[in-house]
């Protein structure tokens, strides 16, 4: 990280994301919490059916999720992992030292080179 730091480059990345079990208790922490809520008979399902394929296989999972070797009939599940890794990676991102992340781009998140998520979803430039 400091190597990254040093050089001027987002400290954080998607594909050195640690599948631990760090990460995965997050995941699931998300997913049971989302599963208090009131939410749609569809969406309460898909929550229900990814916290018991975590059980069994949650690094697997996460990893599916990453690569987008997901199949088109788990894009629902597919979406809750990459937000439960949204909240771990955002967990990570409030434990760096602000002062030490520099500007990559015009509208880059100096933590971890990504865009904003609205321009990946609506083609903004």
């Amino acid at each position: 990280m400091a190597q990254t730091l040093t050089h001027g480059m987002p400290p954080l990345s998607r594909s050195m994301l640690a599948l631990d079990s760090a990460t995965l208790a997050t995941v699931e922490r998300f997913l049971a919490l989302l599963g208090e809520a009131s939410l749609p008979e569809k969406a309460s399902d898909a929550v229900s059916g990814l916290r018991e394929v975590l059980r069994s296989s949650g690094r697997e999972t996460m990893i599916a999720a990453l690569e987008d070797a997901s199949p088109p009939d788990d894009v629902a599940q597919r979406v809750l992992v990459l937000a439960g890794l949204q909240v771990h990676l955002t967990r990570l991102a409030a434990m760096l030292d602000a002062t030490a992340l520099q500007p990559v781009a015009n509208g880059v998140c100096p933590a971890c080179g990504s865009a904003p998520l609205a321009s990946t979803i609506v083609g903004w430039p």
